[in-house]
């Protein structure tokens, strides 16, 4: 398995790279949230970026803005919207930075404004990401659809719809029992959902949190300091013979580098209990 932090592409500073190579990462994942930034500005900093990681010999995944329900209210605002994105993926491919770009569908929120039904929202939405596929894979990069709120029940009819995307698992979202969440305790929906998908299972986003019942309790905490059974996870994972990427998406501007390092040895500590040959590829 290959192992790398999350860092927010507005925050980044050089000292995050520096740290990221100290501490044994083999790539970063980038968090472009800004979705109407300026693409000349956007470009200058991905070269860059680019540059750095090479000297590093550090690899990235690049992680995209979620789709927002609420600019649909404007077809020109959502075509806008749509096209920014576009235009986003076919820079990152020219730029040959990234193999796998990682997105929110949202396929599970009830946050569809009035005036649109939740199934022409989820067609909406299908064919924006269809003309998002179309751009990544003419640089042979894989589109990965990345769960929020949504259940295996949603997650299966937006991969029946795309059938050619891949899936990023998030832990820290499966752990909360949304009101869309079939499981009725969070272990539970974590395990249904990545055996569900494992043919498609691409990536994988791991932080820690108390569980909760929406958003607010997303708290994208340290490894080890919330309720999620990571010991399980893993032994899951291996039985599941995954052998891919794996970020670290833990959010805290003051402590970040303390915090990857600290929670990177946490996982190191759990897959040399369960397989110590393991630990000769982190």
């Amino acid at each position: 398995m290959q192992f790398g932090p999350s860092f927010v592409l507005n925050n980044l500073q050089i000292a995050d790279l520096v740290s990221a190579k100290r501490i044994g990462f083999n790539f970063v994942e980038f968090y472009i949230g800004d979705f109407w930034r300026d693409m000349s500005e956007l470009e200058l900093q991905l070269i860059a970026i680019r540059d750095i990681l090479d000297s590093y010999d550090l690899f990235c995944i690049i992680h995209l803005s979620h789709l927002n329900s609420q600019l649909m209210v404007d077809s020109d605002l959502w075509t806008n919207y749509v096209d920014k994105l576009t235009e986003q993926i076919e820079m990152i491919g020219k730029l040959g930075l990234t193999k796998k770009i990682v997105f929110h569908g949202v396929f599970g929120r009830t946050e569809n404004p009035k005036e649109i039904t939740p199934e022409n929202a989820f067609e909406i939405k299908i064919a924006a990401i269809k003309e998002w596929l179309q751009v990544a894979q003419k640089y042979k990069m894989e589109l990965l659809l990345e769960n929020t709120d949504e259940s295996v029940k949603d997650l299966t009819k937006a991969f029946k719809a795309l059938p050619k995307i891949g899936f990023t698992f998030d832990i820290g979202h499966a752990n909360i029992l949304f009101p869309t969440s079939a499981a009725k305790k969070p272990e539970l929906n974590i395990s249904n959902m990545m055996q569900s998908f494992k043919k498609k299972l691409k990536h994988i986003h791991i932080h820690d949190n108390f569980s909760g019942i929406n958003e607010r309790a997303d708290k994208h905490m340290p490894i080890g300091t919330g309720s999620i059974d990571f010991f399980r996870f893993f032994k899951l994972l291996k039985e599941m013979k995954y052998d891919d990427t794996i970020t670290l998406e833990i959010y805290n501007p003051l402590f970040l580098s303390t915090y990857l390092e600290s929670s990177f040895k946490v996982v190191k500590e759990i897959l040399e209990k369960q397989d110590p040959n393991k630990l000769r590829n982190v």
